[in-house]
């Protein structure tokens, strides 16, 4: 076991952190490797790694600034790009500019109400958001099904008491929730003492799933200042239907649309321009979501259509990264002809099909034979839809293995931003030695976060 604490970045998070997991190594402690979730149970095939992260509130203010700021950026795309042209946001994207017009466009008002994650490395030079996903589905809050697996551990427990230290857990689903409900009375029409919310989940989402966010908002309705009850209706768009723009199920009317399938119609548009309904996210969430919006970003980072304290923020935050396509562009203050130097050049990059999901497609170049990346950088020439980004060295943190060994970690830090609020996060990590894509297809395993008011 590696118990060379000199090799340890977890200070970065917090003094807490480092001295809980001293403690476990200098003590033995290290508890199991994993907690296995078993998919057959849950429907989720998570791992849990068994440490947590622990950030003080200097941390839990970064991310919580650079989560919330990244996520403004991007839903000012379509307007301060673009000014909401259709064609040229279907040209950028390579999506259909009738559905842009008709769609994306018409669902802008959903962009007060957006949930989002953004995945970012934490760098030398700060937080990097390398990807920004805006659907309603985001994986990663599930890890708060299993705080009190943390918090009740034997061993974490004995190293709080012997620090007289306390964990606190921000509660994303409790976030979004509360998020919901103020949105739904600040805009829509409806005073009722029941608020009914339509989850669009084409049929997906399992008895464990469906049980657990009707009990969780229940719980979240019960402690808060709300008098009114609420209840979750899951089905296919096809189980509900619009009359004089409300929208139903039966006869019970909805005031709130979560959109898990990318299902919503034009008559539920027309409900959300007529707020009878608050909808989480909707249309525009195809956009915005797709990496190219991180690449519009990097390429506009100098446009004077962010303030200067946005491209402040834009250069410190969000990485080198540009759609492929042939021509010179700008690469660390010097012009570069973009596809000969990415082919010269694939140690320091990394390549994105643009709509690809959960870490498919995605191509480190140092992982990568030299003909393949050629291959794949001509395909990405041919297809117009790609992005490269450049390939960045996260700090590593000391997690465990599956056989229990201590080892430095490359770490995503999952944050969520929900109606512009910091909606708290999760990690996701892989053992640096892998060198690949920190994902669960590759082994990665999962952890919470906790916050604490100590150092």
């Amino acid at each position: 076991m590696n118990t060379n604490t000199k090799t340890f970045n977890q200070k970065r998070l917090s003094e807490t952190s480092y001295r809980m997991i001293t403690h476990f190594l200098n003590t033995g402690s290290t508890l199991r490797n994993a907690y296995s979730i078993p998919k057959e149970d849950y429907n989720m095939g998570l791992h849990l790694q068994a440490w947590p992260a622990v950030i003080n509130k200097e941390k839990k203010t970064e991310f919580s600034d650079v989560a919330v700021g990244v996520s403004k950026l991007i839903k000012a795309i379509p307007e301060r790009i673009f000014n909401c042209d259709a064609k040229k946001i279907g040209e950028y994207y390579k999506i259909d500019s009738d559905y842009i017009e008709s769609f994306a466009l018409r669902g802008m008002k959903s962009l007060d109400y957006m949930s989002a994650r953004g995945d970012f490395i934490d760098t030398e030079d700060g937080l990097k958001c390398i990807e920004y996903n805006m659907e309603s589905n985001l994986g990663g809050w599930e890890v708060s099904l299993y705080k009190d697996i943390y918090l009740n551990d034997p061993f974490i427990k004995r190293f709080t008491s012997a620090e007289n230290t306390s964990l606190y857990y921000r509660d994303t689903m409790n976030i979004f929730f509360e998020e919901l409900v103020r949105e739904h009375i600040k805009n829509t029409k409806d005073s009722q003492s029941h608020i009914h919310i339509a989850l669009f989940d084409e049929g997906h989402t399992g008895d464990m799933v469906k049980n657990f966010l009707n009990n969780k908002l229940h719980q979240f309705l019960v402690k808060s200042e709300h008098s009114f009850g609420g209840t979750i209706h899951f089905g296919d768009i096809s189980e509900f239907h619009v009359k004089e723009n409300n929208l139903y199920q039966n006869q019970i009317k909805m005031n709130v649309v979560i959109d898990f399938g990318y299902q919503v119609s034009q008559e539920i548009l027309n409900c959300l321009n007529e707020n009878s309904i608050v909808l989480f996210n909707g249309p525009i969430s195809t956009l915005l979501g797709n990496k190219l919006s991180i690449s519009l970003l990097s390429e506009n980072e100098t446009n004077p259509v962010f303030t200067e304290e946005e491209q402040a923020f834009i250069k410190k935050h969000i990485p080198w990264s540009r759609k492929i396509v042939v021509g010179k562009t700008q690469y660390k203050e010097e012009e570069i002809d973009l596809v000969p130097y990415i082919v010269s050049n694939k140690d320091q990059f990394v390549l994105k099909i643009s709509d690809s999901l959960s870490g498919d497609n995605i191509f480190l170049g140092s992982s990568v034979e030299q003909n393949k990346w050629e291959t794949l950088i001509e395909r990405a020439v041919s297809e117009k839809h790609w992005v490269v980004q450049e390939r960045l060295d996260s700090v590593s943190y000391m997690h465990l293995t599956h056989e229990s060994e201590s080892v430095p970690h490359d770490v995503i830090w999952g944050l969520f931003s929900i109606a512009d609020t910091y909606g708290g996060g999760f990690v996701r990590c892989l053992p640096r030695e892998k060198n690949a894509v920190v994902n669960r297809s590759k082994g990665a395993t999962e952890t919470i976060i906790f916050e604490t008011d100590s150092q």
